[in-house]
């Protein structure tokens, strides 16, 4: 493996890049034959060269992007409560509710408008379970909201150009092609379907099928050691994490992703 190139300046590893980063769409069964058949080399020279630049930390990371809103109906939601109740809202959407994903309470000028909208949350409703509406239905009775507005996910603008396409772009250059529009349509699994998904994501830890599900099948192909699957995850999100926590320190002290737990010691 020492021998292999993995500088992106390599022409094969170019070409494999070049094609990995922003020209493959969806989902597909075999990623690395659809980055073969656009780049022109054999699939284990794919494989080969992705896992040289992965573990020379050239690559981030190797995995296919999916809509998490395929299996379930997603929305932004603004929330209208009376001041008084907005801490033990933003408390139970976080720790009780679990369809809700981000919580976010926003600071505002009272003058502005829509300023009565201070809790922000994100919502997911698994297919089966249910409409966005009539959850948030429920939840507005629960947690004495005044009214609420519910944003669906029309659809995700991907940017469309990768790093190595990017970097000889000037500023304020535009790409030849607009970036495509990815609809959230919900898909329907069969039996057999829903099995091997629950057979891989397992029963011991409660995960959302969201991309990095399928990170790890990729990590696995790939022959990355599992103890080096959360690190890889936490390392590409370290930036976003940091950039919340700020938010949180400048703007209200509070957690604006509930999924995880301040460790800090308490201040006196």
């Amino acid at each position: 493996m020492n021998n292999i190139p993995t500088s992106p300046n390599d022409p094969v590893n170019t070409d494999i890049l070049l094609v990995a980063e922003d020209r493959i769409k969806g989902f597909r069964r075999l990623p690395f034959h659809a980055i073969s058949e656009q780049c022109g080399h054999p699939v284990p020279v794919v494989i080969q060269r992705l896992k040289a630049m992965m573990e020379a930390g050239v690559v981030r990371r190797v995995r296919q992007t999916l809509l998490a809103t395929k299996l379930a109906q997603g929305a932004l939601v603004a929330w209208s409560l009376p001041e008084e109740k907005l801490d033990a809202a933003f408390d139970w959407m976080k720790e009780q509710d679990p369809f809700t994903g981000h919580v976010v309470l926003r600071n505002t000028d009272a003058a502005n408008p829509g300023a009565n909208y201070r809790l922000w949350t994100t919502v997911k409703v698994p297919v089966g379970c249910g409409t966005p509406e009539e959850h948030c239905g429920i939840l507005k009775r629960h947690i004495g909201a005044d009214g609420y507005v519910l944003l669906p996910a029309r659809g995700v603008f991907a940017l469309g150009v990768g790093h190595m396409r990017r970097r000889g772009l000037r500023p304020g250059e535009k790409t030849p092609e607009p970036a495509p529009m990815q609809e959230t349509k919900t898909v329907s699994l069969s039996e057999l379907e829903w099995k091997v998904l629950l057979s891989v994501k397992g029963e011991e830890k409660v995960v959302c099928a969201n991309v990095d599900l399928f990170s790890g099948l990729v990590y696995k192909m790939m022959g990355i050691p599992m103890e080096l699957y959360t690190p890889l995850f936490a390392i590409a999100r370290i930036v976003g994490w940091s950039a919340h926590r700020i938010e949180e320190l400048v703007c209200m002290n509070k957690i604006i992703r509930p999924a995880y737990m301040s460790v800090m010691r308490e201040r006196g």
